[in-house]
């Protein structure tokens, strides 16, 4: 006999969250960090080691992950530093 698939269910892969679940994890693998940053790893890397970013190492397990909160201050220091920037552009422009 064969195996019969449940019409309208889509062929997932067993490790790959839901959107539901992956909203409420607490950390990410650095793939989910660039996706929810619109970035790439290598650039998600690269804020990791400028310190950016703290790479979390549960203990005992060989893998690394970033903190949710971590990823969503870094955006709120983006977004200060952008408005900043956009301020300080707008105020240079009345002086001249």
């Amino acid at each position: 006999m064969s195996e019969q698939r449940q019409p309208g269910r889509a062929e997932t892969d067993s490790r790959a969250p839901s959107v539901g679940e992956a909203d409420r994890r607490l950390l990410l693998r650095i793939r989910e960090a660039a996706e929810l940053l619109a970035l790439s790893e290598r650039q998600v890397w690269s804020l990791i080691t400028a310190g950016e970013l703290r790479p979390i190492r549960p203990i005992g397990i060989r893998l690394i992950r970033v903190a949710r909160e971590d990823v969503v201050a870094l955006v709120d220091r983006w977004r200060e530093q952008s408005q900043g920037a956009a301020f300080g552009d707008a105020a240079r422009d009345d002086v001249g």
